[in-house]
């Protein structure tokens, strides 16, 4: 009865009697490694501890990159002197080795959980892996591929993202995926070897690596935020510590929290092995099966399986009639879980509602892909694996792919509807550069602004450090940098002249789009503090002479010159830092004008008229409207212009009645749902139905009405 714990910054092992005193186990209080009785041994830094049925103690000492072993002698439980202290496995030595005793290597054990067996498992978080050391010292990774990421299945293939906690209980691991903001189940297949990572099943019981939250509730809608170590009962139930939420959770596992074995004999958790589970109605059946996995049914809505990882995906309309939809379960199966999205197309598109002084009501914000914590990197993945540095300019296509801007990263990224995310031009961490070529190899440097065709098949890039205007054409596949090719169509040393587009000059080119022809880009130069004119005129669009510029407002200095404010027409007009554009259909330009804290609009005529003040505020208003640092504007197709104003951290939209919020609060660095808090707002767009997709930071953020007309049965 009992306790030991560890006593981190004390480098020692405690005991708590059951009548509450407390005793040394082992250490000195000087952070080193040393073994031998408990009353000389040491530790580094002890984290998780663990105790087997014959009462032997085991230590995660994590700056130790050792797991320790301590073997009571029978002598006064009281006195650090009866217990012997040695190691088990680590050589002390940073590293991910597998091997035998001092053979193998850790990066920094944390949790420490052992089964009746005696064999040990250890979350070693740095190295994003669940270790095994069985009673001879053998140590094995059963679970984690070095990627921080999360994906469920066989341990060799399965990836989690700084696993902390560990707990055995009733023949499954338990784990406390801390990044992933997730509670995870492994289990080993009957009658295998337990030293393969193959042997091992990994799947998900709570939370949701896209939110951080305290949400109760079963599997994907509970909500986490920073669970650490955990504990399981005889009964499975879980208790973790949700170290932000200042909470202690508490999950109760079913009795059959994983089916042992399928018809077909395989083992299976959690959609690792593939039941024939099937969807059916009146019109016939679906089968569950990768032969789906791209396919469109005719009739009926959208069902996606999170743990088969693909949807089936399924067009419906207003004169759909209500229709059954059931579920065919093999013997063998006691649970399954899946997820129904239903989304609309609007035929008549809508802006989005705002609200003076404060956020509308009706709009809410989901993060489509990135990391919540605003967690800088460079990672290819879905959703919340993704990871993204400066994001600035945003676009999308008519297929709702998004493209963005990875300036810290001097890439170009896609972001998939389902929140795919892959880089289609850049070289990892290779910093700027200039290269053009295929997308494997092209660089950039410190690029901004970027404009998409509407089939997606031609990206426009500002490229600000180059001073130049890049073009990346699909060749191939839409998801491979290999399937894409970055042009140069104008510029080349900083300056300014007009002409084709390889002579004409550019200073730090920022922001840019597309006319609704699909011919005219407009770029606004940051550093030249002018707005100009790509027309192309005919022929190959990846070719410089095939476009010709033209000044349409701002500055002809060669040389940066200083930001102003004028209102006039063309080149008397004067900006300050204009950081991004966007045209309607009559052929309007608006400019983010950011040092100037406006919006200005550019008529036909080249005519410039200012919004409001141009001192830095907050303020909704049908005519004297105030923004502070404007990053991003965005036009819908019904004439509504979107502007991130950073500063202030809303999203606002200008229209016939003025300036006000969309959303957006000032005080906090995330929170999704109505009203969300942003970090630091780059770019905006606008798809066809009237959505605001938000580069925000190290986030792809999307704006969407919430729709209230109907009732789900």
């Amino acid at each position: 009865g009992a306790i030991f714990l560890s006593e981190y910054g004390g480098h020692r092992i405690r005991r708590i009697s059951t009548t509450g005193r407390v005793s040394l186990v082992g250490g000195t209080g000087v952070a080193s490694s040393v073994n031998g009785p408990g009353n000389s041994a040491t530790f580094n830094y002890p984290q998780g501890v663990a105790v087997d049925s014959s009462g032997i103690i085991y230590v995660a000492d994590s700056a130790g990159r050792q797991v320790r072993r301590i073997v009571p002698t029978g002598g006064d439980p009281l006195l650090p002197a009866s217990y012997i202290v040695s190691t088990l496995a680590g050589s002390g030595s940073y590293g991910a080795t597998d091997g035998i005793g001092t053979a193998a290597s850790f990066a920094s054990p944390q949790g420490i959980t052992v089964d009746p067996k005696g064999n040990v498992y250890i979350t070693d978080p740095e190295l994003n892996k669940v270790r095994l050391i069985q009673p001879n010292g053998e140590v094995t990774t059963i679970a984690g591929t070095f990627t921080a990421s999360w994906a469920d299945g066989p341990g060799n293939t399965a990836n989690f993202s700084s696993p902390r906690g560990i707990a055995y209980s009733n023949g499954f691991l338990f784990v406390s995926d801390y990044s992933n903001q997730m509670i995870r189940v492994i289990y080993q297949v009957p009658g295998t070897n337990p030293a393969l990572a193959a042997n091992w099943n990994v799947g998900t019981i709570a939370g949701s690596q896209a939110s951080l939250g305290s949400t109760d509730g079963s599997g994907f809608s509970a909500l986490f935020f920073g669970p650490l170590l955990l504990a399981a009962d005889k009964n499975q139930n879980l208790f973790i510590p949700d170290s932000n939420n200042h909470k202690i959770r508490k999950i109760i596992t079913p009795d059959n929290l994983i089916q042992l074995g399928d018809p077909g004999g395989s083992s299976s958790i959690f959609g690792s092995h593939k039941y024939d589970v099937k969807l059916n109605n009146a019109d016939g059946l679906i089968p569950n099966s990768d032969s789906n996995a791209t396919g469109v049914i005719t009739t009926g809505p959208t069902v996606n399986n999170p743990y088969l990882n693909y949807p089936i995906r399924v067009a419906a309309n207003a004169s759909t009639d209500p229709r059954n939809w059931s579920f065919t379960v093999p013997n063998g199966v006691t649970a399954f879980q899946f997820i129904v999205s239903v989304e609309t197309n609007l035929e008549n598109e809508a802006p989005l509602t705002a609200s003076a002084g404060t956020y509308s009501r009706t709009v809410s914000v989901r993060t489509l892909a990135g990391s919540p914590a605003y967690n800088p990197g460079f990672v290819d993945g879905t959703g919340p694996i993704a990871r993204f540095s400066n994001l600035k300019g945003i676009a999308i296509d008519q297929q709702g792919v998004c493209y963005v801007v990875d300036t810290g990263n001097n890439a170009i990224r896609r972001v998939a509807p389902d929140g795919t995310t892959t880089t289609i031009a850049g070289v990892i961490g290779s910093g700027s550069g200039y290269i053009d070529g295929n997308g494997l190899s092209a660089k950039f440097s410190n690029p901004r602004g970027i404009a998409a065709t509407l089939d997606g098949k031609l990206l426009y890039v500002a490229d600000y450090g180059n001073n130049k205007i890049r073009v990346i054409q699909q060749t191939g596949s839409t998801t491979d940098a290999t399937g894409w090719t970055v042009s140069t169509i104008a510029g080349g040393a900083a300056g300014y002249s007009e002409g084709p587009g390889n002579t004409a000059l550019f200073t730090g080119p920022s922001g840019i789009c597309i006319d609704k022809n699909q011919s005219n880009i407009i770029v606004c130069e940051a550093e030249g503090q002018r707005v100009r004119r790509l027309q192309f005129k005919g022929g190959d669009p990846t070719v410089s002479s095939h476009w010709q510029t033209t000044l349409i407002a701002g500055s002809t200095a060669s040389a940066s010159p200083a930001g102003a404010f004028v209102d006039n027409i063309g080149s008397s007009a004067r900006f300050n830092l204009p950081l991004a554009v966007a045209i309607n259909n009559q052929g309007w330009i608006y400019v983010a004008d950011s040092a100037n804290n406006n919006i200005r609009t550019i008529y036909v005529d080249n005519t410039v008229v200012s919004s409001g003040s141009t001192a830095a505020g907050y303020a909704d208003s049908p005519s004297t409207p105030q923004f502070s640092g404007p990053t991003g504007v965005a036009v819908d197709a019904s004439g509504f212009v979107y502007i991130t104003d950073n500063g202030n951290q809303r999203i606002r939209r200008l229209g016939p009645d003025g300036v006000y919020t969309v959303t957006g609060n000032i005080g906090q660095t995330f929170g999704d749902g109505v009203g969300a808090y942003f970090y630091i707002l780059g770019g905006i767009t606008v798809d066809s139905s009237g959505n605001a997709y938000i580069a925000d930071s190290t986030l792809v953020r999307v704006a969407e009405r919430i729709i209230t007309t109907g009732a789900a049965p």
